[in-house]
């Protein structure tokens, strides 16, 4: 097949905030990626060349958002107002569409981008490119169901969904979190929804010797436990990680070998503060980010993380049950996840009331001690399911 013949497609990623959206598209993009296909992923992520992608996927990177603690966005880097700079964005987004002319679209997680960006794009497709099929994907759990009924309201979420879409992923278990359910979907709505599993994939693991050498600690350190502090992108990530530093000061210095992986998102500031703080423990290393994480935590004997979606799917790929450090604010999404598969026995979790530097050690060395995972029972197949629906999608199957 030529160039020209190959399927285009175009994904959206919305990545204001952490690594998990852009990782999320990255992993169904690798998947789908053959000689067959021609795949754009939209993002403005600073690190999404950072990771390896499969031949057949490119990216069109944005300016950057920022998302404040208030809700609102701000350019990240160019000195322009939210108006002017999401119009600036959108008419990227929408030559990017006039000229790629996808014939699938998948959108994660905003129906209509952020600050509604998407929106000329879509009513371009829905006029001028009517064979292109439209799906968004949306994780398991999205909040709790009194702010999203809330949120999609000011934003017309539910509404953008029923009238640009023609499916929706549901990146979950119905069993597990039946989101239909939860956020009281439409009927109309209710018929897209596609539940097609956990983005779990099988992990081909191959440590680099620059892994290897991190693993390193010496000073008879080497054949100790590792704990992995992991706090994805790490722009909120300063609070959990002075309760983190505090627990380890508590710590016996030679039982386990601690390593902290920051985020790269976290300030700069607070990076150097705890690499201060823990500079006289020869057991523990800092560092901002590595595209090897899935390695590391593959040699961990216990992960400690925060919630996030993406982070849960790596650890149950991985099989490993983590401590899961969730954050309540802006979003109790990862609360709810924590509570939900504590119960299930896929994680323990300390809710940030309950975390202080006494409980996170206390937990720490007893789940050293006793930290099995039970069999997994719910769909775990999302991403060959996925691709699996992208491969096939066509305006003829929602005829």
């Amino acid at each position: 097949m030529t160039t020209l013949g190959k399927r285009r497609f175009l994904f959206y990623s919305h990545d204001t905030f952490g690594l998990g959206h852009i990782r999320r598209s990255q992993k169904i993009a690798n998947k789908l990626a053959s000689d067959d296909h021609s795949i754009l992923i939209i993002c403005s992520s600073p690190k999404a060349n950072d990771f390896t992608s499969e031949p057949g996927v490119e990216y069109l990177k944005l300016p950057g958002f920022t998302k404040l603690k208030t809700g609102n966005y701000i350019a990240r880097n160019l000195s322009m107002d939210s108006k002017d700079f999401t119009s600036f964005r959108s008419e990227l987004i929408l030559s990017a569409v006039q000229n790629f002319k996808p014939d699938v679209l998948l959108v994660d997680k905003e129906p209509l981008g952020v600050c509604g960006e998407l929106k000329p794009s879509l009513e371009y497709i829905k006029t001028n490119l009517t064979n292109c099929y439209n799906i968004c994907g949306l994780r398991d759990i999205l909040d709790s169901p009194e702010k999203i009924k809330i949120e999609w309201k000011k934003r017309g979420s539910e509404k953008a969904l029923s009238e640009y879409y023609d499916s929706v992923f549901v990146y979950g278990d119905q069993n597990i979190f039946d989101l239909a359910k939860q956020y009281q979907l439409n009927e109309k709505l209710k018929n897209k929804l596609q539940y097609v599993g956990y983005l779990i994939q099988d992990q081909k693991i191959s440590t680099k010797n620059k892994t290897l050498d991190l693993l390193k600690y010496g000073k008879g350190l080497d054949d100790k436990p590792l704990i992995l502090f992991t706090l994805g992108g790490g722009e909120d990530g300063s609070d959990y990680l002075e309760k983190i530093a505090d627990s380890l000061l508590l710590a016996p210095k030679n039982d386990v070998r601690n390593l902290i992986i920051t985020g790269p998102f976290l300030p700069q500031k607070n990076y150097n503060e705890i690499k201060t703080k823990l500079a006289g423990l020869d057991n523990t290393k800092c560092l901002r980010f590595t595209s090897e994480i899935k390695q590391i935590i593959n040699s961990a004997h216990l992960v400690v993380s925060m919630g996030g979606y993406n982070t849960f799917c790596e650890n149950l790929s991985l099989k490993k049950k983590p401590l899961i450090l969730p954050r309540i604010s802006p979003r109790l999404e990862q609360a709810l996840r924590a509570s939900i598969f504590s119960k299930l026995g896929f994680c323990s979790y300390i809710h940030p009331d309950s975390l202080t530097e006494h409980s996170l050690s206390d937990m720490t060395s007893d789940l050293l001690q006793n930290n099995d995972l039970p069999e997994i029972n719910f769909k775990t197949n999302g991403l060959e399911n996925a691709v699996n629906f992208l491969k096939n999608s066509t305006k003829k199957n929602n005829d």
